[in-house]
C-alpha cells in the first residue's frame, strides 16, 4: 500500500500499488460552492405596534432580494507533504447571467494557488503575482476555500463523540469555538468516490470504514473573537451586489452604516474612529449614498491643560516657597485609522509664568526648550493597542527625548489602560488592574461612575466603536484611576513641569521619585560614598532581586546577571499484563540547569546545560513499533549546551517563545515548555483579591479552568539571595505558596504529550497507541529567598481497543540556586533575522 496526503496532516488516502513519483501525488478534485443572498429589511410606517416599548413604527420585515451561487471545481495535489498545490478547472453560476466585475472576468479561471498546512489546520496561501486588484480578491477566495479545508484543532479520532472548546484561527479571524466530533458508522447511501481497492484514513492511524461518516461541527463565538476581518465574497463578485450594499474599498478609519429610511436624496451614515479600540462620532449624514467609496479626512481637536504646584522644603522641614505653574495647549490629531493616528502640538495658548531660559548648569535637572515645544509642529504617530499606547514613530532626530516624553504625557489621557472586552461588566463601581502608562507599570485601582448630564452644546455624537463593551446612553462615564505607586515597577521617574521651569527646583537636587502625592525631588546631602541599591528583574512581571553597595557612579550602569536554576524531571512509568493485572515498574530522571540571563521587563533569554545526570540511559534504534511518537528524541542532546531560546511573558506569565527557525525539533521543544513554564503563575495577581478562586490557565500541555489556592508558611530559606515581588505580594509576611489544580474534565484542549515518553519510549507498553492526560497539577513557592516549582502530570496509555495498558507519573522541580554577574559578550544570542515565534503549547512549532 502507497498512502498519500489528501489533506495534508488530516486526511489520506492508501492505494494497492505506485502509481506516481516519490514527490507527486494523485490530482484530486474538490467542489466548493458559493452562495450570497440578500436581504431587504422595509419597515410599514401607517401599521403602528401595541408594543409598549416600541416607537410605534411595525417591526421590519425582510424581503429576499437575490440569491446566487457559484460552484468552483478545484484540482489539488500535495506538495512537500505539507501544501496543496491547486488550480480552479471549472466554475459556473447561477443564475447564469449574472455579471461579475470586468477586472476578475479572465485572471481567476486561470490562477494557481498553494494553501500551507500544519497539524491543526491551514497556515499561509500563495498566488501567482497579478495585479493589486486581482490578487486581494484571489486570497481572500482561497482562504475561504482554504478554511473549508483546515480542521481548526489537533483532534484524537479514536475517542469517541467529543465536544470542545478552544481557539481557532480562520478566515474570519481568530475566535473561541465549540468543536462537536460525531462519529456515525452505518450511514446508507453514502456516495463513494473512491475505487474499492482504495481507503482512507485520519490522524492517529484512525482507518476510516464502509459507510462511517464523522462529522466535525464548528461554532465560532464571533463577539469574542480578535483580528476580526469583515469580508463579502459576493459583495465583490457579482456586480449588482457592489453598488448598493457593500463599498469597494472600506474605509479602515470607521464603519459605514448605510441608512435606508432617509426621504428624497439617499444619504449615509459614517462612524469614524476618533480613538482606536475606544471612541468613535458618526459623521453629518451629508454623504451621498452613490460615492460612499469616498474617503473624508478629518481632524480632531484637543484643548490640554497641564498645572504644577513647586514646594520647597528649608532645613527645617517647612514649606519655604511655592510655586504654581499653568500650560495651555492645542494638539491635532488625523488620519486616524484603526490602530494608529498622527497628531502634533499646533501651538501653545498660556504658559504662566514664563520660563527663565539663562540658569546655571548646575540648576537644570533636565531642560526642555519651551519655544520649541510652543512652535514644533513636527507630527508623530501614534500606535495604539486594545489596552494602552503600544509606541511611538517619528522623524529620526525630529523631536528631543524631553520633549516627546511631554506628548507622551499629553497622548496618554486618551487611553483607559485596560482592555474593555476583556471586563465583564464596565459598569462594576471599582477594580483592579495592572496599568502600563508614560510613567510606570503599576497596579490601578479603577473607579467607574455614570451621571447624567445635560447634552453637549458642541456638535458631536460620540459614540464607543462597534463591538466595544460601552454603553454612552446611560450618561458620562466618569473612569478614575489610582496608582499604587508602592507595587509599581519600571517607573520612569520624570517630571515634565521640572524640565520647563527648572528655576523652581531646589539647587541641591539631582534625582526625583514618583511618589503617591506626587513627584518628589530627592537631595543627596549623604556624607562619605554615595551608594545605592538596584532591583534587577529576576522572572518578568513576578519577581526582582536586590542588589545592594552599587556605588553612584555606576548606577545607571546595566548589570548583566545569569540566574541558574537547577531542574529536576522523574518520572515512574508503569505497565499492566494482558490480563489487565500490574506487571512492572521504571524509574526515570533527569538533572539538569536551566541558565537564564539578559531578563528584561518582558523576555529573558535561556538555554540548557549539559545534563548533570540521565538514569537509565536511553536506549536508541528502537523499532517504529516500539514508538508512541515518530520523533523520540535523541538523548546525546542532552550532553550538551542546549539552543539559546527566548521566553516572552506577559502579566499572566508566559505568552510565547522565539527560536531560531529550524534550530530545534519539536519534541525538545516541548521538554523546553516543561522546565519554563514553572516559572508561570498562569494568571494577573495583581486582579486577584480572594485567596480561592478558579480562572482559566493555558499551560503547555493544557488549556483548562484551573482551581487556584494562595497561601502563606513560613520560609527556612536563608540562601544569599534577596527577592522582592513585582506583583501584589508579601515577603515580609512568610514564603507564598500558590497551588494550581487544572480540572482535566473541563479542559478546552489537552497537548497529551509527555517527555518521558519521548526520552525513554522503550518503557512505554508496546501495545500503547495513544497517550492521555487525566491529571495535571502544580505548585509554587515564592519568597524573599527562594524561587520553586513542581509540576506533576500522569497520562494512561491506551492500546487500540481503547483499554489501558499503562501510565506514566512525570514531574518537574525547579529552583532558583544562584545568580552571577556576567559580561553581556556571555549572553546568548539568536539570529533576530531568521526567527519564528511559537505558543505556550506543546507542538506548536514551525
Amino acid at each position: 500500500m502507497d498512502s498519500y496526503y489528501v489533506i495534508p496532516f488530516f486526511l489520506a488516502v492508501h492505494m494497492p500499488e505506485s502509481l506516481y513519483d516519490d514527490d507527486v501525488s494523485p490530482e484530486y478534485t474538490f467542489e466548493a460552492r458559493f452562495t450570497a443572498t440578500t436581504y431587504e429589511k422595509q419597515s410599514q410606517p401607517n401599521e403602528t405596534s401595541l408594543d409598549p416599548h416600541s416607537s410605534g413604527t411595525a417591526q421590519a420585515k425582510e424581503i429576499l432580494k437575490s440569491r446566487h451561487t457559484l460552484t468552483l471545481k478545484i484540482k489539488c495535489r500535495t506538495y512537500t507533504l505539507n501544501a496543496l498545490f491547486c488550480h480552479k478547472s471549472s466554475h459556473k453560476q447561477q443564475p447564469s447571467e449574472a455579471e461579475t466585475l470586468e477586472w476578475l472576468e479572465d485572471n481567476y479561471r486561470k490562477t494557481i494557488f498553494q494553501v500551507r498546512f500544519n497539524d491543526s489546520g491551514t497556515i499561509d496561501y500563495a498566488i501567482e503575482k497579478s495585479d493589486n486588484d486581482t490578487e486581494q480578491f484571489l486570497l481572500n477566495m482561497y482562504r475561504s476555500i482554504g478554511t473549508q479545508l483546515s480542521i481548526g484543532a489537533k483532534i484524537d479520532f479514536n475517542r469517541e463523540n467529543m465536544i470542545f472548546k478552544t481557539r481557532e484561527r480562520s478566515v474570519i479571524g481568530t475566535c473561541p469555538t465549540v468543536f462537536k466530533i460525531k462519529r456515525q458508522r452505518t450511514v446508507k447511501n453514502v456516495t463513494r468516490v473512491l475505487e474499492k481497492d482504495m481507503s482512507l484514513s485520519l490522524p492517529d492511524d484512525y482507518d476510516l470504514k464502509e459507510n462511517e461518516v464523522i462529522r466535525v461541527f464548528k461554532w465560532r463565538n464571533v463577539p469574542s473573537c480578535y483580528e476580526t476581518v469583515i469580508y463579502m465574497f459576493g459583495s465583490i463578485f457579482w456586480r449588482e451586489f457592489y453598488s448598493k450594499y457593500i463599498e469597494k474599498n472600506p474605509s479602515d478609519r470607521g464603519v459605514k452604516v448605510q441608512s435606508t429610511q432617509i426621504p428624497g436624496e439617499q444619504k449615509e451614515m459614517q462612524i469614524l474612529t476618533v480613538v482606536p479600540f475606544l471612541i468613535g462620532v458618526t459623521s453629518v449624514l451629508d454623504v451621498l449614498a452613490d460615492e460612499p467609496h469616498l474617503e473624508s479626512s478629518y481632524e480632531y481637536n484637543y484643548q490640554v491643560n497641564m498645572t504644577s504646584n513647586f514646594q520647597y522644603y528649608g532645613y527645617s522641614g517647612w514649606i519655604r516657597s511655592s510655586n504654581d505653574t499653568h500650560l495651555s495647549l492645542n494638539i491635532l490629531c488625523s488620519d486616524v485609522q484603526l490602530k494608529s493616528m498622527i497628531c502634533y502640538i499646533e501651538r501653545c495658548n498660556e504658559m504662566e509664568p514664563a520660563p527663565l531660559r539663562i540658569l546655571e548648569s548646575g540648576q537644570l535637572l533636565y531642560d526642555i526648550n519651551h519655544y520649541i515645544l510652543c512652535n514644533n509642529r513636527v507630527p508623530f504617530k501614534i500606535m495604539i493597542g486594545t489596552a494602552r499606547i503600544n509606541t511611538y514613530i517619528v522623524d529620526r532626530h525630529s523631536i528631543p527625548k524631553e520633549l516627546i516624553n511631554i506628548y507622551r504625557s499629553i497622548t496618554n489621557q486618551l487611553i483607559i489602560g485596560v482592555n474593555i472586552n476583556m471586563m465583564n461588566d464596565m459598569m462594576n463601581e471599582t477594580f483592579m488592574m495592572n496599568e502600563r502608562s508614560n510613567i510606570a507599570i503599576c497596579p490601578t485601582s479603577y473607579a467607574v461612575s455614570v451621571f447624567s448630564v445635560e447634552p453637549s452644546t458642541a456638535n458631536l455624537n460620540i459614540v464607543p466603536i462597534p463591538l466595544v463593551n460601552l454603553d454612552l446612553r446611560k450618561g458620562t462615564m466618569i473612569i478614575e484611576k489610582q496608582l499604587i505607586i508602592s507595587e509599581c515597577i519600571a517607573v520612569s521617574n520624570y517630571s515634565f513641569s521640572a524640565g520647563l521651569w527648572p528655576e523652581f527646583v531646589p539647587k541641591t537636587t539631582n534625582t526625583t521619585a514618583l511618589s503617591d502625592r506626587g513627584v518628589k525631588v530627592q537631595s543627596t546631602q549623604i556624607p562619605g560614598e554615595q551608594k545605592e541599591m538596584q532591583i534587577l528583574t529576576v522572572v518578568p512581571f513576578l519577581i526582582g532581586m536586590k542588589i545592594l553597595d552599587v556605588p553612584a557612579e555606576e548606577a545607571n550602569l546595566k548589570l548583566s546577571y545569569e540566574y541558574n536554576y537547577e531542574v529536576h524531571m522523574t518520572s515512574d512509568f508503569h505497565q499492566y499484563g494482558s490480563d489487565g493485572m500490574y506487571e512492572k515498574r521504571n524509574d526515570t530522571l533527569l538533572s539538569l540547569n536551566f541558565l537564564c540571563s539578559d531578563v528584561q521587563h518582558e523576555s529573558m533569554m535561556c538555554y540548557i546545560e549539559p545534563c548533570n545526570e540521565i538514569q537509565p540511559t536511553p536506549r536508541k534504534n528502537l523499532e517504529s513499533q516500539q514508538l508512541l511518537y515518530m520523533a523520540p528524541i535523541n538523548p546525546s542532546v542532552f550532553y550538551r549546551n542546549s539552543v539559546p531560546f527566548k521566553i516572552m511573558f506577559g502579566a499572566k506569565g508566559i505568552d510565547g517563545y522565539i527560536v531560531e527557525r529550524r534550530s530545534v525539533p519539536k519534541q525538545l521543544m516541548n521538554i523546553y515548555r516543561s522546565i519554563a513554564n514553572q516559572l508561570s503563575i498562569g494568571f494577573n495577581i495583581n486582579d486577584t483579591v480572594s485567596k480561592t478562586f478558579k480562572l482559566n490557565e493555558r499551560s503547555n500541555v493544557a488549556d483548562c479552568p484551573t482551581r487556584y489556592e494562595i497561601s502563606v508558611e513560613s520560609s527556612r530559606a536563608k540562601r544569599n539571595i534577596v527577592l522582592v515581588p513585582l506583583v501584589n505580594l508579601d515577603f515580609q509576611k512568610g514564603m507564598t505558596v500558590i497551588s494550581k489544580q487544572r480540572i482535566i474534565s473541563e479542559c478546552f484542549v489537552t497537548s497529551n504529550y509527555s517527555f518521558s515518553a519521548g526520552i525513554w519510549p522503550e518503557f512505554v507498553p508496546k501495545a500503547a497507541k495513544v497517550a492521555t492526560l487525566v491529571h495535571t497539577s502544580s505548585w509554587i513557592h515564592l519568597s524573599a529567598h527562594e524561587i520553586k516549582s513542581e509540576t506533576t502530570n500522569i497520562f494512561n496509555f491506551y492500546n487500540q481497543s481503547n483499554y489501558r495498558v499503562g501510565f506514566v507519573r512525570e514531574r518537574v522541580n525547579l529552583e532558583l540556586k544562584s545568580y552571577r554577574n556576567i559580561s553581556p559578550v556571555h549572553i546568548p544570542v539568536i539570529n533576530k533575522f531568521n526567527t519564528v515565534e511559537l505558543d505556550i503549547f506543546n507542538d506548536n512549532v514551525l
